[in-house]
């Protein structure tokens, strides 16, 4: 749908789990905005029981603890919600809920205005995968819902090349109706110390080690190799992943850390480590934020796929768990200075200039012809 030369925007998501991570997110996008000048406003709608300090988030009342009923509850109360903030807005863009009938209601209320879907996995794929018991059932749920929840809807925005492509096959969309967004970070900080030493030290950063970070490889990998290093493993693991590094000592847990923790130990770190098993989900790409925010920090990184970096992009590696190929990249990168890091991913992974990019896009797609 056309909209005016230079629109509007709203970018919408709601969390239930994970809350204070996707609140980070829409904070430094709303900065990058602000940067920007663009009219712009970031929005994260979280059940109040389960409220994330920020300036971008919104509590809505969900009815106490989330069960199914409270959970649709708040689905609803956030596209109602969402209908409300849209009205002076050209173009929506809402972090698309698996299953969510509460979609159609978004764009008979829209009328004119653009609305796009955003999307951060293979949602099909993933919950027969990863969706318990009933995973299988409710992929191919999903599978049939989408197309019906997203018609009419203007088009997708995707974090990769590969879920945008997905995103725009399922639903059939015209050429040209596919964007693509990753995650990014706001340099407002300055790289991370050096206080590296002589024994390569490997930081494996996760708010919680899920199937998907592929720890349970990492940790097999290591359990065979008896070169010498120290892995760091920063997060909320489970009774099993402790039990299965108790016996290893060049293995240390340090639970959830608050952020200057986490700097003094990429001080010391050689290299960060990114997801391992993103192929659990069905993903050979992905852009996870914590690569972002190693590579800002000054470290390089390796990992168990590929990302949006160009082939010659020198500070990132997909070695998934093979031990020998992280060392080697590690000493590879050893004399390599932080601040040297940082600049070359700069382009890359800059939230100011990813948002300014996809509001140029979105504008030359969207833009009326007589504006």
């Amino acid at each position: 749908m056309a909209t005016t030369a230079k629109p509007k925007i709203l970018h919408v998501a709601a969390a239930i789990a994970d809350a204070p991570g996707v609140a980070r997110q829409m904070e430094m996008e709303q900065f990058a905005a602000n940067e920007s000048g663009l009219d712009w406003r970031s929005v994260l709608f979280v059940p109040r029981a389960g409220r994330a300090e920020s300036s971008v988030v919104m509590p809505v009342e969900s009815g106490g603890t989330l069960g199914p009923a409270q959970w649709w509850k708040f689905r609803r109360q956030v596209a109602q919600k969402t209908i409300e903030l849209m009205d002076d807005r050209d173009i929506v863009l809402y972090r698309y809920p698996p299953s969510d009938l509460n979609l159609r209601n978004i764009r008979r209320a829209a009328r004119s205005k653009t609305l796009l879907s955003v999307h951060h996995t293979l949602e099909a794929k993933e919950l027969a995968v990863l969706g318990g018991r009933f995973g299988v059932v409710r992929g191919a749920l999903e599978d049939q819902l989408a197309p019906l929840q997203l018609k009419g809807w203007d088009g997708v925005i995707g974090v990769t090349h590969e879920i945008a492509g997905f995103q725009e096959d399922r639903l059939e969309l015209p050429k040209g109706r596919a964007f693509i967004y990753p995650n990014g970070v706001a340099f407002v900080d300055p790289p991370a110390a050096d206080s590296r030493g002589d024994l390569p030290e490997l930081v494996f950063l996760a708010s919680a080690f899920h199937p998907w970070q592929g720890l349970d490889r990492l940790l097999r990998a290591v359990a065979g190799s008896r070169a010498e290093f120290r892995l760091h493993l920063i997060g909320s693991l489970s009774e099993e992943q402790r039990a299965g590094c108790a016996s290893d000592t060049r293995i240390e847990l340090h639970g959830n850390l608050h952020r200057e923790a986490v700097l003094d130990l990429l001080a010391r770190a050689w290299v960060g480590v990114a997801g391992l098993a993103f192929d659990r989900s069905h993903l050979s790409q992905a852009c996870p934020l914590k690569t972002r925010d190693y590579l800002a920090a000054g470290v390089p990184v390796v990992s168990g796929h590929d990302d949006l970096f160009p082939g010659d992009f020198p500070y990132y590696r997909h070695t998934g768990t093979d031990i020998e190929a992280i060392l080697a990249a590690a000493h590879e990168w050893r004399s390599v200075d932080r601040a040297t890091v940082r600049e070359a991913a700069r382009p890359h992974i800059d939230k100011v200039e990813l948002v300014r990019r996809l509001y140029g896009e979105l504008v030359a797609a969207f833009a009326s012809a007589d504006n």
